[in-house]
């Protein structure tokens, strides 16, 4: 092949699809927009007992539960840029991720998980040993099941919301952040 045939190919190969970008579709649809800004205020709104959240500072769950008889090492979440450290209170049922910017500065829950034995309830009055049929009925403006886990149903999305897990149809665990990034 001569020079100006590829030249010309190349040429061809790099401007044909910008034109074609236009003809895509968008990636997100405006339901899926609003469902995952939906699922993020959720989270950032939903509280359990009335005062626990996503955003707490360290300071405000110190004054309600005193210290964490449990407290891993912070440790530098690369994905979302901040240091992690997971702070626990078995005796409460309550695990908590908190973060900081820097590892010796101010935390903030990033987000929490309730087990047995809390009696912590969320704002619609969902709380460990609610039945499925409450969360439905509470949640379901915002709630899906997932397909690859039937016991799983998540108000909003794993970007952010809540994620119930069930046993015997009894909520056994609740999940509030975001499950991904």
């Amino acid at each position: 092949m001569n020079p100006k045939s590829l030249i010309l190919i190349g040429f061809l190969l790099f401007t044909l699809p910008l034109p074609l970008q236009s003809c895509k579709a968008p990636l997100e649809s405006t339901d899926e927009s609003n469902s995952l800004e939906e699922g993020f205020d959720l989270m950032q709104s939903e509280t359990l007992g009335g005062w626990l959240k996503v955003g707490l500072p360290a300071s405000a769950i110190v004054d309600q539960l005193g210290d964490p008889p449990q407290k891993g090492e912070a440790v530098f979440w690369g994905a979302i840029g901040t240091y992690v450290q997971q702070w626990d209170y078995p005796s409460q049922g309550i695990n908590l991720q908190m973060e900081s910017e820097e590892s010796d500065g101010e935390q903030r829950v990033l987000h929490l998980t309730l087990s047995s034995p809390s009696n912590l309830k969320t704002r619609q009055n969902i709380g460990i040993g609610s039945f499925r049929t409450e969360v439905e009925q509470a949640y379901q403006e915002y709630g899906q099941v997932t397909p690859d886990n039937p016991n799983t149903f998540i108000a909003g999305t794993v970007y952010g919301g809540i994620i119930f897990e069930f046993e015997d149809d009894q909520v056994t665990h609740i999940f509030i952040g975001a499950a991904a990034e």
